[in-house]
């Protein structure tokens, strides 16, 4: 018998170690901001008070950026992840939290048109934040649609108003455009078909309540995301530089929205087997500084290129999502001043 727990002890340590190797190599960073790589542009990244978006925001000021602002739904959280992001910033960057709500419009119009009258530049876009709920729930404010998937609108809504700080950087920059780096997921290989026989977008249809689920939700969100992503790139290339990242399976705050049981094996089994969010955030840096030649439409991973799926790489379904994203913005805007 003791022979027998000595094994198993043996065993369980060899486990133990290889668990820690291979964390570590998962976590061992390989692509990091040269310091002042940074110097002089301004910033906002969305989703910013932890995991990816906090690990970003503080490499950001930390080389050097001029302004970088984190939107946050949560004031005091916002503002506990600006004192960190303060902490780590190099002389002379300037921190800052705002409120954004992406499933409110009134919310995107505020934050955005708070962001020109007051910065008037944005050189980098990090649009970070999501959601994985366990309920269906709706954004009346666009149209109705489930709220997994209004985040993705709310990110092209904002992407819409903040166009005067878009033109600002372009001006003071001519020789470089600014970038739009959209978070997505590996996961949108499950979202389930989202176009009809005759080529028309079925999102309705595939987020209702009778078909709702957590990871369907997220799939089809992050499927229609990189869709745009790629869409973006293709019509506003002249403008700007749009790129996607898929960070891999990261310890981040998503968990937060799964049922109890499976919130807390997750807080037991998360540290052991997921990339930490300095990982996740690496390829975000790299999106954000390499050559515009390399990253421009380009769905990254691991700092190079990734296959998206059939139905996200599809050029009928971009061009749906994004017809279908420009009259959902239009209907948010209708009525609102002009930024």
């Amino acid at each position: 018998m003791r022979l027998a727990l000595g094994a198993a002890c043996a065993a369980a340590a060899a486990a133990t170690a290889a668990i820690a190797l291979a964390t570590r190599a998962r976590s061992a960073l390989t692509y990091r901001l040269a310091p002042g790589s940074m110097r002089g542009l301004r910033a906002v990244v969305t989703g910013a008070t932890s995991g990816i978006g906090l690990a970003t925001a503080s490499a950001l000021a930390a080389a050097g950026a001029e302004l970088v602002v984190l939107a946050a739904r949560d004031a005091r959280a916002g503002e506990a992840a600006c004192a960190a992001v303060r902490a780590r910033a190099a002389r002379g960057c300037v921190v800052l939290c705002a409120p954004l709500e992406l499933t409110s419009a009134a919310s995107v119009r505020d934050f955005a048109d708070a962001y020109v009258a007051r910065h008037g530049q944005l050189d980098v876009l990090v649009c970070n934040a999501g959601a994985m709920l366990r309920a269906r729930e709706v954004a009346a404010e666009f149209g109705g649609a489930e709220r997994t998937y209004a985040i993705f609108l709310g990110h092209a809504l904002l992407l819409r108003r903040l166009e005067p700080a878009l033109a600002a950087s372009r001006r003071e920059r001519p020789d470089a455009r600014p970038r739009v780096v959209h978070v997505v997921s590996s996961l949108e290989r499950r979202a389930p078909a989202l176009l009809d026989a005759a080529g028309q977008l079925r999102v309705d249809d595939a987020l209702a309540p009778r078909a709702f689920s957590t990871t369907g939700a997220y799939a089809t969100a992050k499927c229609a995301q990189l869709a745009y992503v790629q869409e973006l790139q293709r019509r506003r290339g002249a403008e700007l530089v749009s790129v996607a990242v898929s960070p891999g399976v990261v310890n981040t705050r998503l968990d937060r929205f799964l049922p109890s049981p499976q919130r807390a094996i997750a807080h037991v089994l998360k540290p052991l087997l997921l990339r930490t969010a300095a990982k996740g955030a690496e390829t975000v840096l790299y999106a954000m500084s390499a050559p515009a030649s390399v990253v421009a439409g380009a769905y990254l991973r691991d700092c190079a290129p990734l296959r998206p799926s059939a139905q996200a790489s599809s050029a009928l379904f971009a061009d749906r999502v994004w017809r279908h994203a420009e009259q959902v913005c239009d209907a948010a805007l209708a009525g609102a001043p002009r930024a």
